[in-house]
């Protein structure tokens, strides 16, 4: 479960090249999740319940799209520009976990957070004015104790009509993503990134890369 989300259009992630065989050795840090599953109603440790989550965010809603210009990462279809979408965010008595985060292994200069969250698995449907993303995805929705929620899911080519990306250079692994955030304003977005690298590289639940990532696609919901 790799938890990030990305701010720039385009973001260079670096696994720091390969590790020697004494590196390999060593005994990292990286952090264990240990799922409990909770009713709707019922408050998490993290002092959040899935009604509470989803309060305010569920619903249909118009929203701002906008293709990102690829620059010289690569080739796209459609051009850049702004068009419309229908977002639609619905719980349909899907799971609600909690996820018990701890961190594992290491020395203490390592840098690594394993926050607990509680997951809710909920639907998205988007449709594009532009036709190009007409489509329901299930969701699993991680909600956090700041109010902040997030999710991504995969997306396949057959998922989308009308849509080319093409790297400008040659990488060995591709991927697509399409990823929501939402505020404790209620300010639901979320984007459609090209992700490119030389290597996957999963340890637990830390997966890490090095490669790029380009934001296709932006868009922004204000609230109603």
């Amino acid at each position: 479960m790799a938890r990030y989300w990305l701010g720039g259009v385009a973001l260079l992630l670096c696994a720091c090249g390969g590790a020697s065989d004494e590196e390999a050795s060593v005994d990292r840090a990286r952090c264990e999740f240990t799922p409990s599953e909770l009713g709707f109603d019922e408050q998490s440790p993290i002092g959040v319940s899935a009604a509470s989550c989803l309060e305010g965010i569920l619903g249909a809603r118009e929203c701002t799209w906008s293709w990102n210009d690829p620059g010289q990462l690569g080739a796209r279809v459609p051009s850049p520009g702004e068009t419309t979408a229908s977002v639609e965010l619905s719980y349909r008595g899907g799971s609600v976990v909690y996820l018990e985060g701890k961190r594992v292994g290491g020395s203490s200069l390592e840098r690594l957070a394993c926050p607990s969250s509680l997951e809710v698995t909920t639907t998205l449907r988007i449709e594009t004015a532009d036709g190009v993303l007409h489509r329901e995805f299930e969701l699993p929705l991680e909600c956090a104790s700041l109010g902040y929620a997030q999710a991504s899911v995969d997306v396949q080519s057959e998922d989308l009509q009308g849509y080319a990306f093409e790297w400008a250079e040659a990488w060995p692994y591709t991927s697509r993503r399409l990823a929501l955030l939402a505020e404790p304003s209620r300010v639901v977005s979320g984007l459609l990134r090209e992700e490119a690298h030389h290597e996957s590289v999963q340890t637990g639940e830390t997966t890490s890369f090095d490669g790029v990532v380009f934001r296709s696609a932006e868009w922004w919901c204000l609230p109603e």
